[in-house]
């Protein structure tokens, strides 16, 4: 892999020789020029991780190389970015995946509190990053993203749809049994027919037994 010949040490870390910098601004100008805004956002990441305890830098790492680089980053196939380390099926954000590259990336945001004899907590969608099927889509457009809250938030689903028309389904399905979670995805393309799914996907940072 690239990443192995372009390492180097911070406080005990290590990280990409191209993201440590001596200042957060310069690494920022540096990420720009290289990879835009995606460059950015790893730029800033690595400078955040500078401060880690060196003991969680392995961890890091090996979520951070697990999910890949940014949507459409070099030459390689899109994915959806940089996991959550800790999955909790309440958080803004959520992200799941297959062994097959298949994978789900959720952001969200509460408003207001949960209803009372539901228990269910209500979301605004933000954003949904998905990839299946040779298909790619990130869609934040509040227009074309919805989102419906279930009993306990066990079963919530979350769709967004492209400028294309191609549209991506994800709905969180609770396991009693052992108190996990998954996530299934279902592709559509612009013609409105299921390329994918619904693939049951693994969210990211989960423990096993939920």
């Amino acid at each position: 892999m690239r990443r192995s010949s372009m390492i180097t040490r911070c406080s005990g870390a290590v990280f990409p020789r191209a993201h440590v910098k001596n200042r957060a601004g310069s690494a920022a100008t540096a990420a720009y020029l290289r990879g835009g805004r995606a460059g950015i956002e790893r730029a800033s990441a690595a400078h955040m991780l500078c401060r880690f305890p060196s003991a969680l830098a392995p961890l890091v790492l090996l979520v951070a190389a697990a999910c890949g680089p940014a949507p459409g980053d070099g030459d390689r196939p899109p994915t959806c970015g940089l996991a959550p380390l800790v999955f909790d099926p309440r958080a803004e954000v959520v992200q799941a995946s297959d062994d097959d590259g298949a994978c789900v990336r959720l952001e969200r945001r509460p408003v207001g509190e949960p209803d009372v004899m539901y228990k269910e907590y209500p979301y605004e969608p933000v954003r949904l990053v998905a990839a299946a099927a040779d298909l790619f889509l990130d869609v934040s457009d509040a227009g074309a993203l919805s989102y419906t809250a279930t009993h306990h938030n066990w079963l919530d689903e979350m769709s967004g749809t492209d400028d294309d028309g191609a549209r991506a389904t994800v709905v969180f399905r609770y396991h009693i049994d052992d108190g996990a979670f998954s996530l299934d995805l279902t592709v559509t393309n612009p013609a409105g027919t299921v390329v994918a799914g619904p693939i049951e996907l693994t969210p990211a940072g989960q423990l096993d037994g939920g």
